[in-house]
């Protein structure tokens, strides 16, 4: 895993401050970035969904939880949730600490994700660059 700035090139980015990881046909951890981890400040709490559920997209996934402020974040293509990483509810830290390493769901896209909606390791590092 090469990285831009800690951004991982294994992955691909979503203009709203998550990553997609691929994990075969249609499967999709997701996490949020350093960037995201960076402007929430602390997080204390993550609330996930259930497992074997279907998420519309553009509806909430999950939402973390920070001193400063809650975040919902959508999902970024139909899908169903597969699974959750459970060891977030006794160490939600670990998002501020390594994002890049602590997915949130793992998910069944139901239909390829666009894209035209997904930023390479090098445009989000430049876009995240230009919001700083």
């Amino acid at each position: 895993m090469q990285t831009t700035n800690a951004i991982a090139d294994d992955r691909i980015y979503l203009p709203t401050h998550q990553w997609l990881q691929p994990e075969g046909e249609g499967l999709w951890r997701m996490g949020i970035t350093p960037f995201a981890a960076e402007q929430l400040g602390d997080v204390v709490f993550v609330e996930l969904p259930d497992r074997e559920v279907r998420v519309n997209e553009g509806e909430t996934l999950f939402v973390v939880e920070s001193v400063k402020t809650a975040s919902d974040v959508a999902a970024p293509v139909d899908l169903e949730v597969l699974d959750v990483n459970r060891a977030l509810h006794d160490h939600p830290e670990w998002l501020n600490e390594a994002p890049l390493h602590h997915w949130i769901v793992l998910f069944r896209a139901e239909k390829p994700i666009d894209p035209e909606k997904c930023l390479t390791a090098e445009t989000y590092a430049q876009r995240i660059a230009a919001e700083r």
